[in-house]
């Protein structure tokens, strides 16, 4: 398992003496406070998730030849590596390896999520709209929209956050198609309220 491996094993082996035998037993604050430490933990989970999955897409390089990692282990592509290491479905190692790929393309986000601050999900949601609208666009613009939809995460649902970056697409490329004309904010501001603060 080597080291990190283990330090890994027994961080989770810490939290089994704190883990309630049913939730039923609890009340609904201490219910409330579970799920909430429970979703932290899941971020944290899923950051090393991603963070695996682009070491090995980066040790599968096509340009490594044999010293390839996947072919070491058998496979063709980083995700066949990772599907016969972690025992995950397919399906699953591949969206790691590619959602890996398309957080390097938002480096704000995708420090939000190694810290995280973002899970999965809020991640899809935001980077889904916002990297075809954000390329050769105006960085502190992307920047600013990054920011904003990271803070929005920490206090709303993944499927409002949609939302907010499908309005923030516009904003970055008026000519996409998009139901929303201006991105919600937490204080109701519009979209030039929002980069003005930014800015």
């Amino acid at each position: 398992m080597g080291a990190f491996g283990e330090g890994i094993a027994a961080a989770s082996a810490c939290l089994d003496p704190v883990l309630p035998d049913s939730f039923a037993i609890l009340s609904d604050d201490q219910l409330v406070g579970a799920a909430q430490a429970v979703e932290e933990l899941s971020r944290k989970v899923e950051a090393l998730q991603l963070a695996v999955a682009r070491e090995f897409d980066h040790r599968t390089d096509e340009t490594l030849g044999e010293d390839s990692l996947a072919r070491r282990l058998g496979a063709r592509k980083a995700w066949g590596a990772l599907e016969t290491v972690t025992r995950t479905c397919a399906k699953d190692a591949r969206e790691r390896v590619l959602e890996s790929r398309r957080l390097a393309k938002l480096p704000v986000i995708e420090t939000a999520v190694h810290e995280g601050v973002l899970g999965r999900a809020q991640a899809v949601a935001i980077i889904g709209p916002l990297i075809p609208a954000a390329d050769g666009k105006d960085p502190q613009l992307v920047e600013a929209a990054c920011t904003n939809l990271i803070e929005l995460s920490k206090t709303l649902p993944a499927t409002a956050v949609v939302e907010a970056a499908e309005a923030w697409k516009l904003v970055l490329d008026p000519e996409a198609p998009n139901r929303w004309r201006k991105p919600p904010s937490r204080s109701g501001s519009s979209a030039s309220d929002t980069l003005e603060t930014a800015s």
